[in-house]
């Protein structure tokens, strides 16, 4: 199993079982949550200061200095290489209904600045609410529909733009 390390943005390398064979980490003794490693016979203790680890991010203290370390398994490594992982900052001009229903809110107003996954219009089909939300960093132009308005699939709701 290999994985692609990155300390600080500076420092990369792959972590290969080799590697993990020459590294002697135990939970040091007076129950600290501090970590001993040995490598190349030389001592360092560690500790978790925070973990993000949905991301593969981590920052270490080693020996009372801060690090951030990046862990990319090869999936991650494949998708970045492949250009996936990157967000699509395409802006949509309209927001169309993705299904027949009815209008039960309207959470925007024509001029709002609105984030990426804001909701905009909470909808009711089928009796489950579903929420629309903004798919990128967007201003409402102009909103197209009314609370309790009944909709047809693909029905113009909000139009984007200065």
């Amino acid at each position: 199993m290999k994985y692609k390390i990155e300390v600080d943005e500076i420092f990369e390398t792959e972590l290969t079982e080799e590697l993990l064979d020459t590294l002697d980490i135990s939970p040091a003794l007076d129950g600290s949550g501090l970590y001993h490693m040995l490598l190349d016979g030389k001592s360092y203790m560690l500790e978790l200061i925070d973990n993000q680890s949905e991301d593969g991010k981590y920052l270490i203290s080693v020996n009372g200095f801060e690090h951030w370390v990046v862990v990319t398994d090869r999936w991650k490594q494949l998708i970045s290489s492949m250009g996936l992982d990157k967000k699509s900052s395409k802006k949509l001009s309209e927001l169309k209904s993705p299904m027949p229903g009815a209008v039960k809110q309207v959470l925007v107003k024509p001029g709002e600045e609105v984030e990426e996954g804001a909701t905009l219009i909470v909808m009711e089909a089928m009796k489950m609410e579903n929420l629309l939300k903004c798919p990128s960093a967007q201003t409402i132009k102009s909103v197209e529909v009314k609370p309790g308005q009944v909709v047809e699939k693909g029905a113009l709701l909000i139009r984007f733009g200065a």
